[in-house]
């Protein structure tokens, strides 16, 4: 019976194709565009990124946790752990730093959980050391 219906959806459609005047041939194959190249940072662009990662590396080694954003805590946390969100922000979002291993290098810094908010990522943590 899907047998029927496709074929008789087939002739239809070469049908419309000739009253329409186009061509009963099947459109071109369409080929793949090549990715585009990773955009080349500048040397201050690629200091700044440095300079983020390892102030962030510092925090959790320090206080064994990642930063947070939230209005309550301490400015000098609250500004790392809002460049932070804004970096997971733009994961979700598939924009992350134009660093073609941004990624891999948070992950390096901060561990595999660094994408999630600093509450997820402790308890995922600790349910891993024990």
């Amino acid at each position: 019976m899907a047998d029927l219906d496709r074929i008789e959806r087939e002739r239809m459609l070469a049908q419309l194709r000739e009253l329409g005047g186009l061509a009963a041939s099947p459109p071109p194959e369409v080929v793949p565009a090549e990715p585009a190249p990773a955009p080349k940072l500048t040397a201050r662009e690629q200091r700044r990124l440095t300079a983020h990662i390892e102030r962030l590396a510092a925090f959790k080694a320090e206080h064994g946790r990642l930063p947070s954003a939230a209005p309550t805590a301490p400015t000098g946390e609250r500004t790392v752990g809002a460049w932070l969100w804004r970096q997971r922000r733009a994961l979700e979002g598939g924009s992350l730093h134009p660093h073609p291993h941004a990624e891999e290098l948070l992950e390096r810094a901060l561990g595999l959980h660094w994408h999630l908010s600093p509450r997820k990522a402790q308890a995922l943590e600790q349910c891993g050391r024990e």
